[in-house]
């Protein structure tokens, strides 16, 4: 086309030489976009890992204090037992008891019969 005409060779061609500029602007920041997303992303997914990780641990640290609540309740009514015990006996009765009960002795004369 000429001089004359509605669009010059000249401005055709700087058109062209912008648009390829402006395209190749373009590519580069969404090139230079992804690695900041893959950050973004990595740092997400580590995050994520950790709190899984720590909801585990408080789960585990949970059931293992209620264990040992049940255990503390155990040996309360244990305790208990033991001071009604001592208040309703005498020491002898209470020796005589255990020596009795947990040592497997008898008085002297005594004949022990096991089933």
């Amino acid at each position: 086309m000429g001089s004359d005409g509605i669009y010059s060779e000249r401005g055709v061609r700087s058109q062209v030489a912008e648009r390829t500029q402006k395209e190749e602007r373009m590519s580069s920041v969404k090139r230079a976009g992804i690695v900041p997303k893959l950050l973004v992303f990595a740092v997400i997914a580590i995050l994520a890992w950790t709190i899984i990780g720590l909801f585990g641990d408080i789960m585990k640290a949970t059931a293992r204090k209620n264990e040992l609540k049940m255990q503390a309740a155990a040996i309360e009514v244990e305790n208990d037992e033991m001071r009604r015990r001592l208040e309703n006996q005498s020491s002898d009765e209470i020796i005589e008891e255990i020596a009795r009960e947990e040592l497997g002795l008898v008085m002297p004369g005594e004949q022990v019969y096991y089933d």
